[in-house]
């Protein structure tokens, strides 16, 4: 197969649905073709972010990042395999390169889904295994507090309404989690379905490090929808200038 795409755009572009038919490509190989595949998509990928400039690295992971939150939105989504390992291959390995660079990305999500276990599914099942594949620490009050209920013995499924007594206890261990990611530098998302004034305060303070790409959203991730983004380098030049944001 090809995949030298005409940019590194192409590789995640939610508009074009490109992960779930480029992993469709990779499902119907034999396991030891889809290793070889694997390799030259990873292959592709660096090849691509040649030469590439700060601002390059920038708006790639932008854009990345938020193709993978609009992807794990859309109305149906299987996580098998094949679709864990293009996400591992091609997101996963730029921003394993955009920490060789220096860089570091904090993805923070202000949005609200149904308030129920169903509701929920994706916040407390789905988007821990999904941007793992792609190098990033997730982290979200309600899914810590989720866990924090499993391991207390309680059924989850039975009592679900429970959950915000956790929330004190899970925005503590959030903010810890975002602690240990600035420190290590990790690229990480952070996720907040009942979003307070100072949900994001920990996060924050790290906005105007050199090369921290902190971007914020609010909106819904439909298509075309907007979000902000911040990055400077360490002479306090911004990164971002003439970014679109939509």
């Amino acid at each position: 197969m090809n995949w030298h795409f005409p940019t590194i755009y192409d590789y995640l572009d939610q508009l074009q649905d490109a992960i779930y038919i480029q992993s469709r490509k990779l499902a119907d190989l034999p396991e030891e073709e889809q290793t070889q595949e694997l390799v030259a998509i990873q292959s592709a990928i660096l090849d691509q972010a040649k030469g590439f400039s700060d601002e390059d690295m920038v708006r790639v992971a932008y854009a990345m990042t938020e193709d993978l939150y609009k992807a794990a939105n859309r109305e149906s989504v299987m996580l098998d395999n094949a679709l864990y390992n293009y996400v591992q291959a091609s997101a996963g390995t730029f921003f394993e390169l955009l920490s060789q660079r220096g860089f570091v990305v904090h993805y923070l999500i202000d949005n609200t889904f149904d308030p129920t276990l169903e509701g929920m599914q994706r916040p407390l099942k789905l988007y821990d295994t999904w941007f793992r594949a792609a190098g990033f620490v997730y982290i979200c009050p309600q899914h810590i507090a989720y866990q924090l209920m499993e391991k207390g013995g309680h059924d989850v499924t039975k009592s679900f309404d429970l959950l915000p007594r956790h929330m004190g206890t899970s925005r503590e261990i959030a903010n810890e989690i975002v602690g240990h990611c600035h420190k290590e530098q990790r690229h990480y998302v952070f996720l907040d379905t009942d979003w307070i004034p100072t949900s994001f305060d920990t996060s924050n303070s790290a906005v105007n490090q050199p090369y921290v790409t902190t971007i914020f959203r609010s909106e819904p991730p439909f298509p075309h929808s907007r979000s902000l983004v911040y990055c400077q380098d360490r002479d306090g030049r911004s990164l971002v200038d003439g970014l679109r944001t939509g």
